[in-house]
């Protein structure tokens, strides 16, 4: 599992990938608001700890954008910010959980395990993608850049064989339409 942590207080970044690590989570550092925006959207990871105070774009901003670019990423706010106040905005702004320095890290590990539990829903008609791929569910389309892929129903339910209808650009090797969900919870737009 992938986690991306933004925040500023280097000290906290390094007891936390120290900490993460040692549970077995892959962490990612940024330490301010618009270099974690950047992070968002070019890696894909399972879950985000965002400060709320950070230079440049602040968390709630980065949060904000995020989910205004239709990212679903869960997001545990981590901060210092801590009335009643705070925490209904951070929660009604699209974080999945908000925790308030100073924490414990058995707190904070069993939280973030039981956002991680949480189950995945996509509605039918909802576009995934991933920098120039998208996968339309409705109608079983793959577009990476200008080339159309259409994924053939095989029986048993599962989406089987990927068939390009447009010559352009390279053609898919062994790709499975069905492996096109994995992942595309932490990241995917």
């Amino acid at each position: 599992m992938r986690i991306l942590l933004i925040e500023d207080d280097e000290s906290l970044c390094l007891t936390l990938s120290f900490q993460l690590g040692q549970e077995g989570f892959d962490l990612d550092v940024s330490r301010d608001g618009e270099e974690g925006l950047l992070f968002i959207r070019e890696r894909i990871h399972d879950l985000i700890l965002l400060d709320r105070m950070l230079p440049g774009l602040d968390g709630m901003e980065v949060l904000r954008t995020m989910r205004r670019e239709g990212i679903a990423t869960p997001v545990i706010f981590l901060t210092a910010l801590g009335q009643v106040g705070d925490r209904t905005q951070g929660l009604n702004s699209g974080a999945d959980d908000y925790i308030v320095k100073p924490f414990a890290f058995e707190e904070l590990l069993a939280r973030i395990r039981c956002v991680l539990r949480r189950p995945v829903s996509l509605q039918n008609d909802e576009l995934l993608s991933f920098g120039d791929i998208a996968y339309e569910p409705r109608t079983l389309t793959l577009r990476r850049g200008g080339t159309v892929h259409s994924a053939v129903q095989a029986a048993g339910g599962s989406a089987g064989a990927v068939s390009a209808q447009s010559g352009s650009g390279p053609s898919p090797r062994n790709d499975s339409a069905a492996g096109l969900g994995h992942g595309l919870r932490c990241g995917g737009r």
